[in-house]
């Protein structure tokens, strides 16, 4: 990890900008649907209540990369991750905030950046077996679902 300009404060803003390797990759930021990697690309660390691809269902501003570093924001304010989109090589984290507040972990594997997540924020909820159902019925399918009258079969909703 290393920072390539000192901390930009503009007014009720704040960028840290470092370096991004040719190899280095990048993951987390939440919920990103559609994303998994985000070498290239920039994501924006807000709720847009979108599920589908390219919305940001449930930002987190946390992120790690392979180079064995991840950071986290202490801010619930909106921000941008510029992975490399804008500027190659460069890596831009911005978040709405007159002040720079955040956390690194530097450590060999990915497993061991979470595990340093999760001691600060706490281990993600596992359900039990019967909480893993379908949930509600337009969930993931809002945008294709068809009503078939004839041969539906009739959900809680009223819908076949």
């Amino acid at each position: 990890m290393e920072e390539t300009a000192p901390v930009q404060f503009t007014g009720q803003q704040v960028t840290l900008t470092l370096k991004e390797n040719p190899d280095e990759y990048f993951y987390g930021g939440g919920v990103q649907n559609g994303r998994f990697s985000h070498k290239g690309q920039a994501i924006e660390i807000v709720n847009t209540n979108q599920w589908t691809d390219g919305g940001v269902a449930s930002p987190t501003p946390f992120y790690w990369s392979t180079r064995g570093y991840g950071m986290m924001g202490y801010t619930f304010a909106p921000g941008k991750y510029d992975f490399g989109a804008s500027r190659p090589g460069t890596v831009l984290l911005t978040h709405d905030t007159p002040y720079l507040d955040c956390f690194f972990w530097l450590d060999d594997t990915p497993v061991s950046l979470l595990n340093s997540f999760y001691q600060l924020t706490g281990h993600p909820v596992l359900l039990p077996k019967f909480g893993f159902y379908e949930g509600h019925l337009n969930a993931y399918n809002r945008d294709y679902w068809k009503e078939d009258a004839e041969k539906g079969i009739l959900f809680e909703d009223g819908k076949k």
